[in-house]
């Protein structure tokens, strides 16, 4: 499934990160030309050496590139889920959303709730709010939300059939999903 098959790559954060900065950067999309050796990730993207290290050393610790020599190639599992890349990515941005809700606001987040969700970007992010007033800073923030939902349902809907009893069932309604 494809949730499965992304989580696959998105084992920890650090891991989660040198994936979003490998696709922000074009890294991804030259290595789906072909190999890339690490000269030319150095050269081409700008990364300093030590840079260029720590993004193969990361992207091949989470699977997504092997070595061949010199040669830095995408791995057959990752180029296959390239296939749910806009899941990738939606995963990704996602938990760059919520990941500093949990670090930086632990202990409002242990409270009462209140004070966590008056700063966090979670909550920040799912604000119906918005659709009361006309601003392009609240259309912006509602398309991203919708293409996030959008996004997480679609491939959630697919896991989630898997586990329903749908026996004798005609109709399945999603109520309060966002789907």
């Amino acid at each position: 499934l494809p949730f499965d098959e992304t989580a696959h790559f998105l084992r920890d954060a650090i891991s989660a990160k040198l994936l979003s900065a490998a696709l922000k950067t074009g890294v991804i999309d030259r290595l789906i030309a072909g190999p890339l050796s690490l000269p030319e990730l150095r050269r081409r993207f700008g990364f300093a050496p030590t840079g260029a290290d720590l993004l193969a050393a990361g992207l091949d610790h989470c699977g997504i590139i092997e070595r061949s020599g010199s040669a830095l190639n995408l791995t057959p599992r990752f180029s296959a889920a390239l296939g749910w890349r806009d899941l990738l990515e939606a995963r990704l941005e996602f938990a760059a959303t919520v990941l500093p809700d949990f670090t930086e606001l632990t202990v409002p987040l242990l409270g009462s709730g209140n004070e966590f969700m008056a700063q966090s970007a979670t909550f920040d992010l799912f604000r119906y709010d918005r659709a009361k007033h006309r601003s392009p800073e609240n259309h912006a923030a509602t398309m991203r939300w919708v293409r996030l939902l959008s996004t997480l349902s679609r491939y959630e809907a697919v896991g989630l059939l898997h586990l329903l009893d749908r026996s004798g069932a005609q109709h399945i309604v999603d109520v309060g999903g966002n789907g």
